[in-house]
């Protein structure tokens, strides 16, 4: 949460707003559920693989890499457009990611019944979610934090990344890793490769460019790892 608060808050929306960029980004990562949802389960047998599978490749750790990735390849004024995505993105993900594991679970032979109070009530109280909305004044309106609430957030912010890898690495297992590489290999192929290639070519022949271009190119291929862990 305090590393999206500080990405928000410091981009300057106002110049960097695109409603184009903004419905792109919520069309094209809709699109792309409801078409994993629908090829997914004709590949994939197990339920409950099946819904890890399609959130491994649509979700991504945009949250948490995409400003950094964009400041390395656009400077700080080239990060705005991928700063703007944040707030579409990640409540976008949240629902979407609810949405899909519901659906997926395993079951005992009664359909299963997606709970909107609960989705909702998962969103709403969701601490990246509420950090994105308390950051958008801040960032529009270029509100001045005092200096100890500005290095407090800036210190915790700098330990989201490093702390984020490590719980994922402690928990990694080789020997399930190992066992489903005939699943994972294909998905991270399609993350990584496929997707990208696909959304970058319309994203191109749409007309977006320069820092617009790269947030969306960082949107489909931020990999997906911690998302899913």
């Amino acid at each position: 949460p305090c590393l999206l608060f500080q990405q928000v808050a410091s981009a300057d929306l106002s110049a960097a707003f695109s409603p184009r960029l903004m419905w792109f980004g919520i069309v094209s990562v809709l699109l792309t559920v409801v078409l994993l949802c629908a090829v997914t389960p004709l590949l994939i047998r197990d339920r409950a693989k099946c819904g890890a599978v399609v959130q491994a490749i649509f979700r991504g750790n945009f949250a948490i890499l995409g400003v950094p990735l964009a400041i390395n390849m656009f400077g700080e004024q080239g990060a705005a457009p991928t700063a703007l995505m944040l707030p579409v993105t990640v409540p976008l993900y949240n629902i979407l990611a609810v949405v899909v594991l519901v659906l997926f679970e395993p079951r005992d032979g009664a359909r299963t019944r997606v709970d909107l109070g609960k989705i909702l009530l998962n969103v709403v109280t969701n601490p990246l979610i509420i950090a994105i909305v308390l950051a958008l004044p801040v960032a529009l309106w270029r509100v001045p934090l005092p200096t100890m609430v500005q290095s407090s957030i800036d210190s915790v912010a700098s330990l989201a990344t490093p702390i984020a890898l490590l719980c994922l690495g402690g928990q990694f297992d080789l020997a399930d890793a190992k066992s489903n590489l005939k699943i994972t290999l294909p998905a991270a192929l399609v993350k990584q490769v496929a997707l990208p290639a696909a959304a970058l070519t319309i994203a191109v022949l749409l007309g977006f460019r320069g820092g617009e271009l790269g947030a969306i190119f960082i949107l489909f291929m931020a990999p997906s790892s911690v998302s899913s862990y």
